[in-house]
């Protein structure tokens, strides 16, 4: 499992700058199944879900202005992070998708100075959660439940705490 990054130069044409490996063979880094970059562009996060596991590997990774790669920190969150997605440069929300149990947004708060991550708060969101939309002006998170169709929106507080707005 890996993550490769790319400079565009002025006519978008990409130019291949690092490749960072998160993981080989067993190892459960192996093969990052979502991500998304920080609002400032300082840190990917990535989520590597398997179906054997009753936790998975959450792994940072810091984006220089060079555009190199290099591991700010390996975590640990609940089986299986499909999805994931930063809601400012502090909070990270993370799927826990489990087919046949309850599913659930997870809010961590990513501590830079201690590189710590830390969870803050859960809620419930259906039966297959899969993916995030994200606005960021109005600090709406949108989780979408694959096995009933049905999109969850909530409110992230500047604590990171989620307030239920509605499913649809």
């Amino acid at each position: 499992g890996s993550v490769t990054s790319f400079t565009l130069d002025d006519d978008g044409v990409p130019t291949f700058v690092a490749k960072l490996i998160t993981g080989e063979g067993n190892d459960p880094g192996t093969n990052p199944q979502c991500m998304d970059i920080s609002p400032d562009g300082r840190y990917l996060a990535t989520g590597h879900g398997t179906a054997a596991n009753d936790v998975e590997q959450l792994t940072i990774i810091h984006v220089a202005n060079d555009a190199t790669l290099s591991i700010a920190g390996i975590f640990q969150t609940i089986d299986s992070p499909l999805a994931i997605a930063w809601i400012d440069d502090d909070f990270l929300a993370v799927a826990h998708t489990d087919l046949g149990a309850t599913n659930e947004v997870l809010i961590y708060l990513y501590d830079r100075d201690a590189n710590t991550l830390t969870l803050v708060d859960s809620a419930n969101s259906g039966q297959f959660l899969t993916t995030f939309a994200v606005n960021r002006d109005a600090r709406t998170l949108y989780a979408n439940d694959s096995n009933t169709n049905q999109v969850f929106a909530f409110h992230v507080d500047l604590d990171g705490q989620l307030t239920f707005i509605g499913a649809t």
